[in-house]
This record gives C-alpha cells, structure tokens and sequence, in this order.
C-alpha cells in the first residue's frame, strides 16, 4: 500500500509540478535564455528530483530491499 501512495504522490504531484512549470515558462521566470531562468529552472526541477530521490531510497530502506 505505501508504494501505490509513493507513485501517486510523484505521478499526481509531477503532472501538477509540470503545469506549474509551465506557467512559469510562460510569465518568464524560467527558461533557457538567460542566466536567471536557467538557475531557476535547475532549481525547481533539481529540487523536485531530489525529493524523490530521497523519499524513493526511504522507502527501499523501509520495505527492506
């Protein structure tokens, strides 16, 4: 049962995270243009996969494998 929550909260969560990314993409606070947008981006999305890196190895921790 936890690892269906662990998918839905990153599946769920990322499709979210990605509209959110979007909006941003579009006002101009992230991109690929200028050293701003670009440290911005790397922030947000490093971010993100960092999180789900270290809840991911949790759980492999937790459920012994």
């Amino acid at each position: 049962m936890a690892w269906t929550s662990f998918w839905y909260q990153y599946l769920a969560g990322g499709l979210i995270f990605a509209v959110g990314l979007w909006f941003c993409w579009k006002q101009g606070a992230v991109s690929l243009k200028d050293k701003r947008g670009r440290r911005n981006l790397t922030l947000l999305v490093g971010g993100f996969l960092f999180m789900f890196g270290l809840h991911l190895g949790l759980m492999l921790i937790g459920s012994g494998g």
